[in-house]
């Protein structure tokens, strides 16, 4: 074998067994000459890696093991981004769907209806309910109501941005009359922009862990404008209350 010390090489220090070779010395040699291995291939199988409990290996089958590992690492990344990109379609799909909807809505029965099948259905809410200060409505809806007085929550008609929160079963009951949870849920409650009138939308789930504080509040601020600008195309705004 060729010697450190050879025309090819900057010598590091004395022979093997001089104690002026350290360790220290042979790194800081290596990491100046990185192409020193790749001239001493046969190197290579003779170091030896690892630990008792790991078992000894060469460089070259460490080397490999670690390629393994980060190629296993990058299929993970990228099927994660795959996944990621899958449920933003899908969640797009079902947001054109309930715009639609909204747009082609002309009385509070359609507008109950685009509630029903695009919010809960399609988005599986467990409830929905969308709240509207001092208004009457002509008839009997399931998604779409009006309070006169004591909103069945305090801070209904108060919120400036989207709120999510747990509620135990009676307090998730106040809102969602028909709900008979065993367990506390989650709300989120969206205040609606463009509607001359105080309007929130409620979009209750049984699982308390589906609305958290630390939601992202994009998606909910979206349906508050869109709802709210439906309310004031099919309902006229405050005017017609």
């Amino acid at each position: 074998m060729t010697p450190i010390g050879s025309r090819h090489t900057p010598t590091v220090g004395s022979m093997p067994g001089d104690a002026t070779l350290t360790e220290t010395a042979v790194a800081e040699f290596l990491a100046t000459h990185n192409d020193f291995l790749s001239r001493h291939g046969e190197l290579l199988e003779q170091l030896q890696l690892g630990t008792p409990s790991e078992g000894v290996t060469s460089l070259v089958e460490r080397q490999v093991t670690a390629l393994r590992a980060r190629n296993r690492e990058l299929r993970e990344r990228l099927s994660e981004l795959v996944a990621t990109a899958r449920a933003n379609e899908t969640t797009f799909a079902r947001v054109r769907g309930f715009t639609l909807a909204l747009m082609d809505a002309g009385d509070e029965a359609a507008l109950d209806r685009a509630l029903d099948t695009h919010l809960v259905a399609e988005f599986h809410a467990d409830h929905a309910v969308c709240f509207v200060s001092g208004w009457t409505p002509a008839g009997v809806h399931a998604h779409l109501t009006g309070v006169k007085g004591v909103p069945p929550l305090a801070t209904l008609f108060t919120l400036t941005a989207p709120r999510c929160a747990a509620y135990r079963p009676e307090e998730y009951a106040t809102i969602f009359q028909s709900a008979a949870l065993e367990a506390p849920g989650s709300i989120a409650l969206v205040p609606l922009s463009g509607f001359g009138a105080p309007a929130t939308l409620a979009i209750g789930a049984a699982d308390a862990n589906r609305f958290t504080p630390d939601l992202g509040t994009i998606f909910l601020n979206y349906l508050g404008e869109l709802l709210g600008r439906a309310l004031t195309r099919v309902l006229g705004g405050p005017a017609a209350r």
